[in-house]
């Protein structure tokens, strides 16, 4: 965002951004930035249930998941406007 704004460019009205995550630090900075919240815990769950299947049972195919996300918007978007 820095490097953005170093270039006189401005957050929301000239470039919009979004990030993954939604880290804390994310609704600290202005123009607060949107992000997509990703369920951490369930993502992880699913990793090391599909690392262990692929050792016990190595010539399983791996299968799809699909998680729960949610879009948080804010202003670096400009979405609220």
């Amino acid at each position: 965002m820095a490097s953005i704004q170093d270039r006189g460019l401005r957050i929301p009205d000239d470039i919009s951004i979004v990030s993954i995550d939604n880290i804390e630090l994310s609704s600290m900075v202005r123009p607060a930035l949107t992000t997509v919240n990703v369920p951490q815990e369930e993502l992880a769950r699913h990793a090391v249930q599909f690392l262990i299947t692929q050792r016990d049972l190595p010539e399983r195919q791996a299968a799809s998941v699909l998680l729960p996300i949610e879009l948080i918007v804010r202003e670096s978007c400009g979405a609220n406007r």
